[in-house]
């Protein structure tokens, strides 16, 4: 079982912002343990998957397929009928 601190301490706030580090792996059964900073009581979350997806974030490899067909279609009917485009 590997550990990874998050952060050493944080306000109880009920939320806190993490970004995923780069280098964790897609798999299920993370968990989070939440400790007091006097250790005087902890948590564990409920097991969650991560599922890393690479790619530009916001767009699907669909659309960028597409766009570049079409880029090039258009580049392919302006030399061929030599069309002018202002």
């Amino acid at each position: 079982m590997s550990i990874l601190e998050i952060t050493p301490s944080t306000q109880n706030s009920g939320m806190f912002t993490w970004k995923v580090p780069s280098n964790l792996k897609s798999k299920a059964n993370y968990s989070i343990l939440i400790n007091a900073t006097d250790n005087s009581a902890h948590a564990y979350s409920k097991p969650f998957a991560l599922i890393i997806r690479s790619g530009i974030p916001g767009f699907q490899i669909s659309w960028l397929v597409t766009g570049f067909i079409l880029i090039c279609f258009c580049m392919f009917l302006r030399t061929r009928y030599k069309v002018k485009i202002n």
